[in-house]
């Protein structure tokens, strides 16, 4: 993923979501040449319990919605 975050720029706005039993927002709209706070969130992330993808999308489209629309 971090290599992903190379091309971004400071226009680009940059949302991580994990979901598990729940979906958890990591990080909402950070400008994407703040590659060291991006960075670092994705190095937070720790895996656990058992992936609940609908959730992780209906948060995702929430969040979306809020930061986007």
């Amino acid at each position: 993923m971090k290599e992903l975050f190379t091309v971004l720029r400071e226009i680009d706005r940059i949302s991580v979501i994990t979901y598990s039993s729940v979906a958890n927002i990591v990080a909402s709209g950070i400008k994407g040449n703040n590659k060291t706070e991006i960075i670092e969130k994705i190095d937070s992330i720790v895996p656990f319990s058992w992936t609940n993808g609908v959730k992780g999308i209906e948060a995702a489209y929430a969040l979306a919605d809020k930061n986007y629309a």
